[in-house]
């Protein structure tokens, strides 16, 4: 066996690893999200030239695993201070793997339904001003930035509307 191998033993350590975090208490999102009912409209601010920015979203692997949410390690990202965080193996990709193996592509075997449960799924971030936005104290708050995370499925609407040109250039700062 490689020592690249992810055993049952890691397997193990990773579940203790979660259970701590469960007893810590139910994840909080630190983005800003809209509510259940009704509409929020909001503006997508648009990509930073001065920060050599082309697109006015980042795009990461997470996986899920008990409801928590949990960075895919497979990916190079850049932190709030510039830092540098180069790939490196996954432990969950590589359990995701196993399981996928031990299936014997059988899509509807547990194995199968466990590992498409945690593998890392696509998320993205944009910065958005929340129109009417008001504090607590009921202050207007609007001109603050808030980041909005969003799934694959906005990101398709968003890709198409900006594809097709069905809502003009709704990143532009004059219309």
């Amino acid at each position: 066996m490689s020592s690249t191998e992810y055993t049952d033993q890691d397997f193990a350590g990773l579940a203790s690893e979660m259970e701590k975090d469960e007893q810590a208490g139910k994840f909080q999102s630190k983005f800003w999200s809209p509510k259940n009912e009704g509409t929020t409209p909001v503006r997508i601010i648009s990509p930073l030239k001065e920060f050599n920015e082309t697109k006015f979203y980042m795009k990461y692997r997470q996986h899920y695993v008990g409801g928590h949410p949990y960075l895919c390690l497979n990916q190079t990202l850049v932190d709030k201070d510039g830092k540098v965080h180069e790939a490196e193996d996954c432990p969950i990709c590589k359990k995701v793997k196993q399981l996928y193996n031990l299936s014997n592509n059988n899509r509807e075997s547990e194995e199968a339904k466990l590992a498409s449960g945690i593998n890392a799924k696509d998320r993205y971030v944009c910065r958005v001003v929340v129109r009417g936005k008001k504090g607590k104290d009921g202050a207007d708050e609007e001109a603050k930035p808030e980041f909005y995370e969003f799934g694959k499925k906005i990101f398709e609407m968003l890709f198409n509307a900006i594809k097709l040109g069905e809502c003009g250039n709704f990143l532009s700062l004059k219309t």
